[in-house]
Order: structure tokens, then C-alpha cells, then sequence
């Protein structure tokens, strides 16, 4: 969980790893997941689709993971697995991310079968049926407002708090806005939170919102690594130890500014959290991992 630290006097936010509590079933999932883009990396798609099949139904987050097990049933010719994965897509309002999907887009072009065809219209009235259309609203014009002007400067601040502050707001009235009620607009929270990477430590506002996201995440509604992007930022900020890693990638021409715990201690923080191992974390980033700063 989030545990205040005091540093000169401030008051700051800092990640304790062995408090997370997530859902044991939450985690299995999560880590699941994982496991199968790495099988699928590695050629094992008999083992990747074993997993897919069983987490896929009931992880309402997984838009990325439900495309890319419909690149890779398609890549390895088994049509009928990617529409399956396919429908799960539609129905989960994951169709504006297609576009940037070559292999399904391909497949969308060759047309199917009548019962295929009405089996994604389906799906598509399944998603209709349950999505929040308020909440979906709301997402895309608090992007507009997000990316109508971005600079330092105090009208990127007064947009970045007002949308916080709507994001609060309606969370507290309908719910966290996550996939399973906002399908592909869910990205957008993740956006509008980045923008705030700076000022976990001190923001009240951000902090009361990191603890609903905390609820969801405990109740299995969005990923349970969902806030780790933003306290290994945290670390960073402060010069210290980034608890699980997730941002090598983002530093990857600057590692020598970054600090990670022991091997160890790293890999229990990512476990706790359901992600693999910083040794697949780096084979899949390009990075080797003798170039991380593991210990140190």
C-alpha cells in the first residue's frame, strides 16, 4: 500500500511492496497473462492459448491481451480460436483499438461465415447493453482538454487539476471508470494519471484517487499493477529504488538514473503484483539485463 514518508519536512508517498493485498485469484490471472505473451514470444502456443482460454473470460481489463491472442491465433492459422478471442474483443469495447491491428484488420477484410458475422454483431450489442456512456463521455473530454495544451506551465496545471478533479467526481458517483464500463476509453485514466507523475507525494487530491483506484483494483476490476508505473516514478522523483521496475523501458537511455532494489526483493515486489520476473520484463524491453542497475 501507500505509506506517507516524511522527507524535510514533507510529507511524501512511498511504495511497501510486502503490504499489497491483492485477491489471490486476481494475481494468478494477472501473472497468467503475462505468461502467455511470453509463451507466444517463445513459439509455445499450445501452453500461450491454455492460458488465455482461461483467464480471458473473466479479466475485464484485458483488452490488450484479448488482441494480441487474436494476432497470434491468426499468425498461427487457427481462425476460428481469433474470432473467438475476437468476439471477447467487441464485447468488452475493444473495437476502436483494431485499428492498430494489421493481422485483424486483414481478417475483417476477408469477410466470414454468416454465423461468425452474427456472432460479433452480438458481442457488439453485449457491449452496447453494458457500457457506460457517461463515463465514456466524460473520458474523451477530459482527453480533448488534456491535449489541448501541454507545456509547464500553469494553464497545463489548471487543465491536468480540473481534470482530476472530474475524474474524482464521477468516480465517486458512478463508479471507477474501469474497462469493464468504458472499454477502450479505460486508457485515458491511465493518461490523465501520468500527467500527475509528479506529485504523488504531495497532491492530497491524487492520493484520495489512488486509494479508489486501490478498491478497484481489490475487487479485480482493473490490473492489479495498475498504480506501479506511478510509485516507481515516485522512487525515481526521490532518487530512490523503483520497487518493481515497469519503467526501464521509459529510462532505457538514462538507466544510469536509475536505482532497483536486490534481485530478490525486486521480483517479490512484482509478484505481489502479479507481473513475471524482471528477467522477462527485460528480454521482452530489448534490454539486457546486465545493464539494469539491480542492487545498486
Amino acid at each position: 500500500m501507500l505509506r506517507s514518508r516524511s522527507i524535510g519536512g514533507v510529507l511524501l508517498f512511498t511504495s511497501m511492496a510486502s503490504c499489497v493485498a491483492q485477491p489471490p485469484e486476481c494475481l494468478t490471472d494477472h501473472r497468467l497473462l503475462g505468461d502467455a505473451s511470453l509463451l507466444a514470444a517463445r513459439g509455445a502456443y499450445p501452453e500461450a492459448f491454455a492460458a488465455w482460454d482461461k483467464t480471458l473470460p473473466h479479466c475485464h481489463y484485458a483488452l490488450w491481451y484479448r488482441i494480441e491472442a487474436t494476432e497470434v491465433a491468426l499468425e498461427h492459422g487457427d481462425t476460428a480460436r481469433a474470432i473467438g478471442y475476437l468476439r471477447g474483443v467487441y464485447a468488452s469495447g475493444g473495437a476502436p483499438l483494431l485499428t492498430y491491428s494489421d493481422p485483424i484488420k486483414g481478417l475483417l477484410a476477408r469477410g466470414f461465415h454468416e454465423p461468425d458475422l452474427s456472432d460479433l454483431r452480438s458481442a457488439k450489442e453485449e457491449w452496447a447493453a453494458k457500457a457506460d456512456s457517461t463515463w465514456i463521455k466524460a473520458l474523451l473530454e477530459m482527453k480533448e482538454l488534456d491535449q489541448s495544451h501541454r507545456a509547464f506551465d500553469a494553464i497545463t496545471r489548471h487543465n491536468d487539476s480540473l481534470n482530476l478533479e472530474r475524474l474524482i467526481s464521477l468516480t465517486e458517483q458512478r463508479g471507477f471508470p474501469a474497462p469493464a464500463l468504458t472499454g477502450s476509453s479505460y486508457g485515458i485514466v491511465n493518461l490523465l494519471l501520468w500527467h500527475h507523475r509528479y506529485e504523488l507525494g504531495e497532491n492530497q487530491r491524487l492520493r484520495y484517487y489512488v486509494e479508489l483506484a486501490r478498491k478497484a483494483m481489490d475487487a479485480c476490476l482493473i490490473e492489479p499493477d495498475f498504480l506501479t508505473g506511478l510509485i516507481d516514478f515516485d522512487a525515481w522523483d526521490e532518487k530512490k529504488p523503483m520497487p518493481y521496475g515497469t519503467l526501464i523501458h521509459y529510462f532505457r537511455n538514462s538507466l544510469d538514473e536509475v536505482r532497483l532494489p536486490d534481485l530478490k526483493t525486486l521480483n517479490a515486489n512484482r509478484a505481489s503484483v502479479g507481473m513475471g520476473p524482471i528477467e522477462d520484463f527485460a528480454r521482452m524491453m530489448d534490454i539486457p539485463l546486465e545493464t539494469l542497475p539491480i542492487g545498486r
